[in-house]
């Protein structure tokens, strides 16, 4: 579970750093916009796989989605 564990915070820390948001303003209202992620499976599975073994990933990937 360790490794899973590690791999998580790395996933969670991915999709965070992809992530972006601006604000705006329009007659006096100001309004905060986020886009949410778009990574995508694929390139996060991609960039795991220079560190992680594919079976650890999906495992991960797994549980996050159960």
């Amino acid at each position: 579970m360790a490794q899973s564990e590690e791999i998580l915070w790395e996933i969670l820390t991915i999709m965070k750093v992809h992530n972006s948001g601006w604000k705006t303003k329009s007659g006096g209202i100001e309004a905060e916009n986020e886009v949410k992620n778009a990574y995508g499976v694929h390139n996060l599975k991609a960039v795991l796989l220079l560190k992680y073994l594919p079976a650890d990933i999906e495992d991960t990937i797994y549980f996050m989605k159960h």
